[in-house]
């Protein structure tokens, strides 16, 4: 019986992930190896047309097929996204000797986009969505491997307990449904640095599932919520869960406030001055709430930071409290040097260490250059 051998891979792919990627073979029966070599910048590529053979290369990440009106040829071209074009003005601080005390490299992902985690040098890491708006996940930035390793991994769970993995990167679950819906849906549990919550619950089953992909682990064994514990499923962990529970103080509060309201409002009642918490995707307080007439800056658990500024006052109206969270992260891990707030707990403009002074945005990443902390007056930030 005549058989049709797979064609022999390019060199490229020879266990050199970097310079190729693997892919499903776009062949009927899918049961050979398909890999596309990355062309390198300002390389010839092609733009692929209805009917032509099936392509053996692709530009390579960050890259792009450009081909210019009139050109008989189109090349690879660098993409010109924002992450891109932070990832050029840092190579050039760089290049002159002018990069600054705690920047980082911005990481892009293949599309040009920004990867899951952004780093500030000293401080923390968070999570960012793919056009670089901060989201929920953070933990102290320890090494530069913090870049690719937090992965700010979405899930989200049906009702049967299916796991859904999304093509976004669990942090981005919520901020995506936020996005695209105009009610609160339910959203798998994330850890404080973004990732999964290996314990997972929905429609009172619970399921060990694996932190990186999401994935069940543990042979997609379930148990209900009120037997929940580690001798039940092995990814209970009794730092983070409790023994037949999973709704954290917040998840519960935030439930009675929301049932309290509907039984005042199908009675014609009109509810006024029951501030509902608001809750993060790992079901702990966010970081700014409302008690009686002022505004807090709390821990996860809800206690204060030691901000507070009146609800009703020009202090509350942009209140974030990122700087107050990072001083209390970085004094979880024993570290000294803590950044200076504002009253309402968001990062002074100008923050000095170690004799030197910057301007910072409201994340605390600096954007300027430093400045010797006596001449501190002159920034302008």
């Amino acid at each position: 019986m005549a058989t049709n051998p797979c064609s022999e891979l390019p060199k490229a792919c020879n266990g050199t992930s970097s310079l190729a990627k693997f892919l499903p073979s776009p062949t009927v029966c899918n049961c050979c190896d398909y890999c596309l070599v990355y062309i390198g910048e300002n390389e010839i590529c092609a733009k692929g047309t209805s009917g032509a053979p099936t392509t053996s290369s692709i530009c390579g990440p960050g890259l792009t097929c450009v081909k210019e009106e009139d050109a008989s040829d189109a090349y690879c071209k660098s993409l010109n996204t924002t992450c891109i074009q932070q990832q050029q003005e840092y190579e050039e601080r760089k290049s002159s000797g002018k990069l600054r005390m705690t920047e980082l490299q911005p990481q892009c992902d293949e599309k040009g986009n920004f990867a899951p985690a952004h780093c500030i040098q000293g401080s923390i890491c968070y999570c960012v969505s793919n056009t670089g708006e901060r989201i929920f996940g953070e933990q102290v930035y320890t090494n530069s491997a913090m870049l690719t390793d937090m992965t700010c991994g979405v899930l989200m769970l049906t009702m049967k307990l299916t796991l859904i993995l999304c093509t976004s990167e669990c942090s981005l679950a919520a901020w995506t449904s936020g996005q695209l819906l105009d009610f609160e849906t339910q959203s798998a549990h994330c850890l404080a640095n973004g990732s999964y919550d290996p314990l997972q619950c929905v429609g009172g089953k619970c399921i060990c599932v694996d932190i990186e992909d999401a994935t069940p682990v543990s042979g997609g064994k379930t148990v209900n919520i009120e037997l929940v514990s580690n001798a039940t499923l092995p990814c209970f962990d009794s730092s983070l869960h409790e023994e037949g529970e999973f709704d954290h103080e917040c998840e519960m509060s935030r439930v009675q406030d929301l049932n309290t309201k509907r039984s005042f409002q199908l009675q014609g009642y009109n509810v006024v001055g029951l501030e509902t918490p608001q809750c993060t995707p790992d079901g702990n307080y966010h970081r700014v709430r409302v008690v009686n007439d002022d505004k807090i800056c709390v821990d996860p658990d809800g206690n204060s930071l030691g901000f507070k500024v009146n609800r009703f006052g020009s202090d509350a109206l942009d209140m974030d409290c990122n700087c107050a969270r990072t001083r209390w992260l970085l004094a979880q891990a024993g570290l000294k040097e803590l950044p200076t707030c504002k009253i309402n707990g968001n990062f002074e403009n100008i923050q000095c260490y170690r004799g030197v002074c910057f301007c910072v945005d409201l994340n605390g990443n600096q954007i300027s250059d430093e400045t010797d902390e006596n001449n501190k007056n002159y920034l302008v930030c």
